[in-house]
């Protein structure tokens, strides 16, 4: 074991019941703290950069909203998942600027800035909602409605970029006058509405935020060509009904890992489940604090749930550790046990730290679930992919001291939870891992395969109960 590093403790986020509220805290401060400094940055530096003035016009109104809303007010804002995307993309479009060899914008720039101004907008004139603060700013509309964060409330508005306007009385005024949260029950902004997941929860379901719904949903291709689709209003009662009943079972199962996702977590975008019975989920550092996720049976909704919330909390460690030599993006590609493709290592820690968290999960459900060889043997499998996955990092030679420590508690976690796989058919195990390594290298001619790995997934092959016993069809989804 290597000498802990100073500030990182990985007992802390690998193998305890749950992560201490302060630890997520500090990950939220981080962000919070890194969030302010851009933005501040941005409308200090655009002017210097020769944004255009429509740009820098739109971006000075919004601070000069900012500058007048409490901290606690913008923590709530900053935290969105919408600021986060468009803090990002400013920053981004900055860069270009500032290192551009031609003085002049683009059009397309300039949409790029103020289609992230007017979402951003829709951020900001939330916050001044939420403190009685006067303010008037340009925002974008979608389908009749201007969408408030972080209250995940939808106003009636005109259409294109409208001024809308929050008054000190609480009304918002989007183009078609005066509209006060009052009105909500005899208006059809009603049906878009972000509604909490579980009672006194921040954890908002929201499908109606526009740039989520087409920057995130419509935008990302799932594997086997599967596209998402938002939830609808009419179907949003039934999905949440169902979505409640699941977590509140993961409230039973594992409370401090609910209890992680109600505290760190600002936002779920509901999807519609793939016909074909599978689950879809997916996190963004880019929408930091959101998770998409679809309708799914109870046991895979929370999987889902655990998988997309640890890769928030390593997209948070990352803020704070360097676990990685190279930050994970030198050009190398390595085999994963979870993917078809050749991974970065990045990608590949990611997977490591969010798998040992599902190990977890499902432990607690052999645990809960007595005699059901379906959970063990899912239980064993990954619990097989993250020691491979642990051999892979140690063998890229990119681990730092940190990262090290990180992977030493992985794999002690991992050992612990083989005495809940005894059950499991060593043949199908082995078979499932050997299937596919073997598919992975006829794909991959070129790139070696992690020293050790072979020799342990040999090692899962001599634990075959009968020599030539023929491995049955896997139930993984």
């Amino acid at each position: 074991m290597t000498q802990q590093a100073a500030g990182f403790n990985p007992s802390e986020w690998v193998g305890a019941s749950h992560i201490e509220t302060s630890a997520l805290d500090a990950l939220k401060h981080t962000r919070l703290r890194a969030a302010l400094a851009t933005y501040i940055g941005i409308c200090s530096r655009a002017a210097g950069a020769g944004v255009p003035g429509t740009v820098l016009t739109a971006l000075q109104d919004g601070r000069q909203v900012v500058a007048s809303l409490p901290m606690p007010v913008l923590s709530l804002m900053f935290e969105c998942p919408v600021a986060v995307w468009c803090i990002e993309t400013c920053a981004h479009l900055l860069a270009n600027a500032l290192n551009a060899t031609s003085a002049t914008t683009t059009s397309g720039e300039i949409e790029s800035w103020l289609e992230a101004i007017g979402h951003l907008n829709r951020v900001i004139l939330g916050g001044a909602w939420m403190h009685g603060l006067e303010a008037e700013l340009d925002c974008i509309t979608d389908e009749g409605f201007v969408h408030l964060q972080p209250q995940g409330i939808s106003v009636p508005a005109a259409a294109g970029r409208p001024k809308v306007r929050i008054s000190a009385d609480g009304s918002v005024d989007a183009g078609f006058g005066p509209w006060r949260q009052e009105m909500i029950k005899d208006d059809p902004a009603r049906s878009r509405r972000a509604t909490r997941l579980m009672p006194r929860s921040m954890l908002r379901v929201d499908p109606f935020d526009p740039l989520l719904r087409r920057r995130w949903v419509e935008e990302t291709s799932f594997p086997q060509g599967i596209a998402a689709r938002c939830v609808d209003a009419e179907a949003l009662a039934g999905w949440l009904t169902r979505a409640a009943d699941a977590f509140s079972a993961l409230q039973r199962l594992w409370p401090g890992m609910a209890d992680e996702i109600l505290h760190l977590q600002s936002m779920l975008v509901p999807v519609l489940a793939p016909p074909n019975g599978l689950s879809i989920s997916l996190s963004s550092d880019a929408f930091w604090g959101a998770i998409l996720v679809s309708d799914a049976d109870e046991v895979l909704f929370n999987e889902s749930l655990v998988h997309e919330h640890s890769h928030n909390v390593m997209y948070g460690l990352l803020r704070h550790h360097t676990f990685l030599v190279s930050g994970g993006f030198d050009g190398e590609r390595h085999y994963s046990p979870w993917r078809p493709d050749a991974r970065p290592i990045y990608g590949l820690l990611h997977a490591v730290y969010v798998f040992s968290r599902v190990c977890e999960y499902y432990a607690r459900l052999v645990r809960s679930h007595l005699g059901d060889l379906r959970l063990v043997e899912r239980l064993a499998l990954l619990q097989s992919r993250v020691e491979i996955g642990c051999l892979v990092l140690r063998a890229s030679g990119d681990l730092t001291l940190t990262g090290s420590e990180l992977v030493d508690a992985i794999e002690a976690n991992a050992t612990r939870l083989q005495e809940l796989c005894r059950e499991a058919r060593p043949a199908i195990i082995h078979a499932r891992l050997r299937e596919h390594i073997d598919s992975w290298r006829q794909t991959h001619p070129d790139l070696a395969l992690a020293r050790g790995v072979l020799d342990y997934v040999d090692r899962r092959g001599a634990l075959c109960l009968a020599p030539g016993e023929r491995p049955e069809t896997s139930h993984e989804r």
